[in-house]
């Protein structure tokens, strides 16, 4: 269970002039209280974000709430899809590239209408240039 308070801060005087964000409208502070089942166990963390729009922290909170959802699902296909949390490219750009090419397959995968499970359009795509040539060529 967590609950999750967001704080927009409009006073900036704390910053100095010279910031280096133009256009810097808020800071927002979220603050989230996380209590794990069945432990019990609760953990607090805090959060800061910049944003140039001024909005109600209501609006604020729903948007990074989104923002993260979609980043953790992301991540979560392409661990599961890929499994990027146990590849060994650590050296030079080798796990950057890694990641921009599986992004562009994963959205070739998901482009593709056929009517079969994600692992399975990859698996097909692995034995068969025709399946390949029909994901790149949606």
């Amino acid at each position: 269970m967590e609950q999750k308070t967001c704080t927009v801060i409009e006073e900036l005087t704390l910053l100095d002039d010279d910031h280096g964000w133009p256009g810097l409208a808020t800071l927002l502070r979220i603050e989230a209280q996380r209590m794990e089942n069945p432990t019990g166990k609760t953990t607090t963390s805090t959060r800061y974000y910049i944003s140039s729009k001024k909005e109600k922290a209501r609006v604020f909170n729903a948007n990074i709430r989104a923002h993260w959802c979609i980043e953790n699902h992301l991540h979560w296909m392409l661990d599961v899809l890929f499994k990027e949390d146990a590849s060994r490219k650590r050296k030079g750009y080798r796990a950057e590239n890694f990641s921009i090419i599986s992004k562009m397959a994963l959205t070739l995968i998901e482009r593709n209408t056929d009517n079969i499970p994600k692992s399975q359009k990859i698996q097909r795509a692995a034995y068969s240039s025709q399946y390949r040539e029909k994901l790149l060529n949606f």
